[in-house]
């Protein structure tokens, strides 16, 4: 255990000098040095404040919800600190092109630096771009449909695209890839519909079904084992154009429970 500030500081100095002697360390590393440029009030492409090519740290402010589509002065190995200074957001737009190709930066969706925080930021030679230190990765739709990922992060529109409804051709007999979406809308029934048991469920996966009749309407349903409602199976509206909604919750690996909406109009 190290006790003492002389000591902890020693320990620090021997840290630093070890980083320093380290061979995957250029001389473009900045390890000291902070900037405080003017607050900007629009987008700034080639971000270039006074004092940024000899700085580790730039504490940047903006008016208002404001973006940075690329920063000039890159190098290989350069680290660079971003920290929000002030009461706005500040966004740093992903491959945009409002800034030299050189600028600009290859993270794999816009970063958002929120006041208060902090994002780091390395020059990779090889890409000619900024990334950032410490990726993460939003999960995509297909990911949120697979269910299996611990390992990427859900976004606002990341939600609402998964959500999105995803269609089906109409046949007589449909499983439902649950890996696939979690709403669904089913072309018009042109005949009768075996609506068999989903694959790939998810226990606690929840969402809908949209069943349209055709023109002729009077199509049936026949549900799969798995299918579960209220006083036993649920028919279908069977007017011409008749729309239902089955809405139904994964409760375990062979048990889909679900009510059925008639009738929309």
């Amino acid at each position: 255990m190290v006790q003492g500030g002389a000591t902890f500081r020693a320990t620090i100095a021997q840290v630093a000098a070890a980083i320093l002697a380290s061979p995957v360390i250029t001389q473009s590393l900045q390890l000291s040095g902070a900037i405080t440029p003017a607050a900007f009030a629009a987008t700034q492409n080639d971000y270039a404040p006074v004092g940024l090519s000899a700085a580790a740290v730039a504490r940047l402010t903006a008016t208002g919800a404001q973006s940075i589509t690329g920063i000039a002065g890159g190098a290989a190995g350069r680290v660079l600190i971003l920290q929000n200074v002030g009461a706005a957001a500040i966004s740093l737009l992903n491959a945009n092109t409002g800034s030299t190709a050189a600028n600009r930066f290859a993270f794999s969706y816009d970063r958002t630096i929120e006041p208060g925080r902090v994002l780091i930021l390395i020059y990779d030679v090889t890409q000619s771009r900024w990334i950032d230190a410490e990726p993460l990765t939003k999960a995509l739709a297909a990911t949120m449909w697979a269910g299996v990922n611990d390992e990427r992060f859900i976004t606002a529109k990341g939600l609402f695209d998964a959500s999105a409804p995803v269609s089906v051709a109409y046949a007589a007999s449909i499983a439902l890839d649950f890996a696939t979406g979690i709403n669904f809308d089913l072309d018009a029934l042109t005949g009768a519909l075996t609506l068999e048991n989903p694959t790939n469920a998810k226990i606690g996966q929840s969402g809908r079904i949209r069943i349209p009749q055709d023109a002729a309407g009077s199509r049936l349903i026949t549900y799969g084992a798995w299918f579960k409602a209220p006083g036993g199976p649920q028919a279908l509206s069977t007017a011409p154009a008749a729309v239902d909604a089955l809405y139904y919750f994964v409760r375990d690996a062979t048990t889909v429970e679900y009510t059925l909406a008639r009738a929309f109009s």
